[in-house]
């Protein structure tokens, strides 16, 4: 070992820097072995590094980790790597391996490098506003022979994904209540991998999957990126035969935002005979409110049962 460690010195063999710091107070202890697996429950432990030159350590839930054979263990908490954090349950270390099995993940926070600078030059580092949860994969922290970090990896750490994942609205701004059920309205995302955790941009992250609207719209198949507010969302634009609105009652036209303000419309909207155009509709399951450019209402010619009817610069609330 003596020889092992003067050659780590020197940087002539791998390392790595992760120790077990256990802070108590009695009547806690330290350690509890498990004779039976030998398995040791420490105590007291406020935060390990994993990797100093990869930016990823843990916090452990309680302060308590599962010590296992060759430095494998279990814990529960929060991760940080690079410029993510993970929160959940059930994770498990594999040192030879060098990565993190996340079984159980609440959620995860993501950051971006953007591109403005701080009165010292220093990239802002900017949180998205929104989270992604429910999900499960594996965090490989560096090459699992380079756990000390002494040569460069540019694309650890790296996170895959496993299962589908989500991303609800369910809180939005300036709404002090529930708007968008999350049973109902979500974005499912597919498997996706990020890499090089730590030089994140706005520009890296594009998630793959489909958008759930409840009645409003159809499932709408397009891309996941972060909007101008740093939530994630999309624009998209409407097909030449419109989109079906709140289950085929009306068809919209022209483009369509996801935000965290919701599902926003630029365009124009027919009802029966009616015709909606504005920059903002704003559409929630119940209702659809907008600021109208115009109200077109065409002659009942049949039964004549209304005349032509037009508006401009109206306040429109439709409730299908």
């Amino acid at each position: 070992q003596l020889y092992d460690y003067i050659d780590a010195n020197a940087g002539k063999i791998d390392y790595d820097v992760i120790d077990f710091i256990s802070n108590t107070r009695a009547p806690q202890d330290n350690a509890v072995l498990n004779l039976n697996n030998n398995e040791l429950v420490v105590n007291g432990i406020p935060r390990i590094f994993l990797s100093d030159s990869q930016n990823v350590g843990i916090v452990p839930k309680g302060n308590q980790i599962t010590l296992k054979k060759n430095r494998d263990f279990d814990f529960s908490g929060r991760i940080q790597a690079g410029l993510l954090n993970f929160y959940g349950e059930d994770f498990t270390f594999s040192y030879d391996s060098f990565k993190v099995n996340l079984n159980n993940i609440d959620s995860l926070n993501l950051a971006v490098i953007s591109d403005s600078v701080d009165t010292y030059g220093n990239p802002i580092i900017q949180g998205v506003e929104n989270n992604i949860e429910n999900i499960t994969g594996e965090l490989f922290i560096d090459d699992p022979l380079n756990k000390s970090g002494l040569e460069d990896f540019p694309e650890y750490p790296q996170f895959w994904s496993t299962t589908n994942s989500y991303v609800y609205y369910d809180v939005t701004a300036g709404m002090d209540s529930t708007i968008y059920p999350r049973d109902e309205f979500y974005y499912k995302l597919n498997p996706f991998t990020i890499t090089n955790l730590t030089e994140l941009t706005r520009y890296d992250l594009n998630f793959n999957g489909e958008f759930i609207a409840g009645q409003i719209f159809p499932t709408l198949k397009q891309d996941l990126i972060i909007q101008e507010d740093m939530s994630l969302g999309f624009v998209v634009e409407a097909p030449e035969e419109g989109l079906p609105a709140y289950e085929g009652k009306a068809v919209f036209y022209n483009s369509l935002a996801l935000n965290n303000k919701g599902i926003q419309g630029n365009g124009t909207l027919d009802y029966l005979n009616s015709t909606t155009a504005s920059e903002r509709f704003r559409f929630y399951p119940d209702s659809m409110l907008a600021r109208a450019r115009s109200f077109t209402l065409e002659q009942d010619t049949i039964d004549g049962r209304y005349p032509r009817v037009l508006a401009e610069n109206v306040n429109i609330s439709w409730y299908p």
